[in-house]
């Protein structure tokens, strides 16, 4: 071949464009089996040593009892998935190789020919001994992780113990511990869509934004259409399930709350949480007692203050009924136990639900959300 002339511009010129294309996709064909040969090598080496590649695994968000184990299983299967998509993919790429070297070698001269392939092996000899250098550091950086951890290859994020903790006297059946390790987030399923519910809240919306809200009936249909097509739902616990659940509810000797910073439920005894809650009210430095409940107060002065505000035009009349308390409560304070921590403390929750400022206090984080993203720095989640 003339040197002075690309490989490329020679091919085209000798042969023309579309067997230099044949040629080129031959040549490319040495990289890509070469990389699917050091990868199924090192697949084969993780499975070996039952590590997991950081890219193959899966992670479950039960923070059950047997969420490891589980996960394990998933992620070995899905290791061996790939393996066996590797071998395929190897087979298939050999079987390129050897339909484009015959055709290669009926159009193009022998000198020629030779030299593709003596390049075709170069190329593949270069990129195998990179790629082969990568996953072998790659493989033992994995193993030492896996070593050091000396347990599951995927550890969990939270709190490695079981879905329920039960650090009350009563013995939980296996019934019991099994419905309360579905988790905290379980969700049950109504009997029915609450239909009558949700068309009021609709027309009670339409109603306050009257004049953002446009083609009302368009609305009011598209609802319909919704509720129509939405069906019955269907239950996800049987009956005894339910029974169960109303069994431990109605026990007033007993708490069963999540634990702090993870999805663990945690079983007390009523007793012993109202001593840690009393505890930490005792504390002067944080806390004040109250001869009576002010909420009756804030709540003259909040609506005082939003009427003002309301006719000096500093609020539309659209916020001033959305932030105007109805039905009004004190803030109440609870209590998530530590279990990460020696002698399981609480950690003290005071929550606004249905407080007079809740609404105003979710519209002003909304509403400074965006500013927040302009700083250097923030904290966007204390847990991770």
């Amino acid at each position: 071949m003339e040197k002075q002339c690309g490989l490329r511009n020679y091919l085209r010129q000798a042969y023309g464009w579309q067997k230099t294309n044949s040629v080129l996709v031959f040549l490319n064909l040495a990289k890509k089996h070469a990389n699917i040969i050091t990868q199924q090598k090192f697949l084969e080496k993780c499975k070996i040593n039952k590590i997991i590649p950081k890219s193959f695994r899966f992670k479950y968000h039960l923070n059950t009892f047997n969420e490891t184990s589980h996960t394990r299983k998933v992620n070995l299967l899905n290791l061996n998935h790939v393996l066996k998509d590797k071998r395929f993919q190897r087979s298939q790429i050999v079987k390129e190789i050897d339909f484009l070297k015959n055709i290669l070698c009926g159009y193009l001269n022998t000198y020629d020919f030779q030299q593709i392939i003596s390049i075709f092996k170069n190329s593949f000899e270069h990129v195998l001994r990179l790629s082969r250098e990568r996953l072998n550091q790659k493989f033992l950086e994995l193993k030492r992780e896996h070593e050091k951890q000396n347990i599951s290859t995927y550890k969990s994020k939270h709190f490695p113990g079981p879905g329920v903790i039960n650090l009350s006297k009563k013995e939980l059946t296996k019934e019991q511990k099994n419905i309360l390790e579905k988790g905290i987030k379980f969700g049950l399923s109504p009997k029915k869509v609450p239909v009558e519910e949700i068309i009021s809240k609709i027309e009670t919306g339409i109603h306050m934004f009257s004049k953002d809200v446009k083609n009302v009936d368009d609305l009011r249909l598209g609802v319909v259409n919704i509720l129509k097509d939405f069906g019955n739902f269907q239950e996800n616990l049987k009956n005894k399930d339910t029974k169960i659940l109303k069994e431990l509810k109605k026990d007033d000797s007993l708490i069963i709350t999540k634990a702090d910073k993870s999805n663990t439920i945690v079983i007390l005894e009523k007793d012993d949480y109202d001593s840690k809650i009393e505890t930490i009210l005792k504390d002067i430095s944080t806390y004040k007692e109250l001869n009576s409940d002010p909420t009756e107060s804030y709540v003259a002065k909040l609506r005082k203050d939003l009427e003002d505000l309301k006719n000096n035009q500093n609020i539309t009349p659209q916020m001033y009924y959305k932030f105007f308390p109805r039905g009004s409560v004190c803030p109440r304070i609870y209590g998530l136990p530590k279990i990460h921590k020696t002698d399981i403390p609480l950690r003290p929750i005071v929550s606004t639900r249905n407080s007079p400022t809740e609404k105003i206090e979710k519209w002003v984080a909304k509403t400074l959300k965006p500013l927040l993203y302009l700083q250097k720095s923030y904290i966007k989640n204390s847990v991770f």
